[in-house]
């Protein structure tokens, strides 16, 4: 629940949420504003965020790791009040008031259906600002991207990659981050491009990724994507290993 702050941070509302909720409920397109520097984290940052995530999971009774604070300004519509009309609120609309939004505040012609109505108000809600948090959220999402390819490689996960997917995606199928210059480029390559069984080289070998300083494709988000992809089946084979000693 959201806590309205009064005196010097009035206007600011503070939430105790999962990054999931964060970003499907609360904050569903996430952008920088230009003077944000770009991904700066390197692999000893980004594995010891993956060791915290993964003795967090070992500890008992504690369901989820404090991942620290961010920091977002919400983007206001001239017209319709986002941050009261959530996706949770929008999905739980008949199509009538669905198509009101549309017709009146959007100026948009009726949709016939429910979910083509949520994608053309989605389509105009305005992107949130990050202004502190860039390099957890990142990092997650490409952490987010390489575990729906795995658990698409086993059966019964059905249900859990569409979760991933929402967490993912915005109606028009388009990833919900945005970041600055060629880190946004790199990070779409990796949403709509990465396959499990043969991941980006992101290497001067490699003709689409040359271009990266003078031939060599090395830069953070790249190198974040190997990193994650690598410490992933690096984890799968310990897990693998530790089922086949119980069967023993």
């Amino acid at each position: 629940m959201a806590q309205s702050q009064k005196g010097d941070l009035e206007g600011i509302d503070a939430f105790d949420v999962s990054f999931t909720n964060l970003v499907i409920q609360h904050y569903p397109k996430l952008s920088l504003p230009n003077y944000q520097r770009s991904f700066v984290w390197d692999k000893l940052k980004i594995t010891t965020f993956l060791q915290d995530l993964t003795k967090n999971d070992e500890a008992p009774g504690i369901p989820n790791m404090f991942a620290g604070s961010v920091l977002m300004l919400r983007e206001n519509h001239e017209s319709i009040d986002f941050q009261k009309l959530t996706p949770k609120k929008l999905s739980e609309m008949d199509l009538d008031k669905l198509n009101k939004i549309v017709s009146d505040d959007l100026h948009l012609p009726k949709k016939r259906t429910m979910k083509s109505a949520i994608t053309a108000i989605e389509k105009a809600r305005p992107s949130s600002k990050i202004i502190d948090g860039q390099q957890r959220i990142t990092t997650c999402f490409i952490l987010a991207i390489i575990l729906r390819g795995k658990i698409s490689e086993y059966t019964g996960t059905k249900q859990l990659k569409q979760r991933l997917d929402g967490l993912l995606q915005t109606e028009d199928k388009k990833i919900r981050l945005e970041l600055i210059d060629k880190d946004n480029d790199d990070l779409k390559a990796i949403f709509s491009q990465h396959k499990p069984a043969k991941p980006l080289p992101f290497d001067k070998k490699d003709p689409v990724w040359s271009q990266r300083g003078a031939g060599n494709a090395k830069n953070p988000i790249c190198d974040a994507y190997r990193y994650i992809n690598n410490w992933i089946d690096e984890q799968l084979v310990l897990i693998t290993s530790k089922a086949k000693k119980k069967q023993w």
